[in-house]
């Protein structure tokens, strides 16, 4: 019997978290921590270079890649790429006509005539409706 009340207690425990909780998330927490579309989105390990019609780096380890159709694409690097910030030029280093999970890119600033001094590697593509991408421009103020 005293199972039953215990688990009775636990229960109702996590129920009245679960209302308390009910604030609407942060667009950072969206971002960094949860799926970005109602239901799980497919990442795609590789994105067609032809597909790719900008990159827009939001921060040292998140960037949006725009592609041709209206299509968005969120990559969460695959490690924290110090130095990479959104004033930068990228040098792709494509496996074939893609872009890959693993693979390399270079940055270097934008208005000095320097060598690629930041190394990054892709994480997974993950499709991102473009409201998404707007709420990520709006609340971080970027892009």
């Amino acid at each position: 019997m005293k199972t039953i009340s215990r688990t009775a207690s636990a229960l109702a425990l996590i129920a009245a978290s679960a209302v308390w909780s009910e604030t609407t998330p942060s667009a950072a927490a969206i971002i960094f921590d949860k799926p970005l579309t109602e239901e799980t989105p497919e990442t795609l390990q590789c994105v067609a270079t032809r597909a790719i019609r900008s990159i827009a780096i939001v921060s040292e380890e998140l960037v949006v890649v725009h592609g041709s159709h209206n299509r968005h694409w969120i990559n969460r690097l695959l490690h924290k790429c110090a130095g990479l910030n959104d004033d930068m030029v990228l040098k792709l280093e494509p496996w074939g006509a893609r872009v890959c999970k693993n693979s390399r890119f270079e940055a270097r600033d934008r208005f000095y005539d320097a060598p690629f001094a930041v190394s990054c590697r892709w994480g997974g593509f993950e499709p991102a409706a473009p409201e998404q991408v707007a709420m990520i421009k709006s609340e971080l103020g970027k892009l």
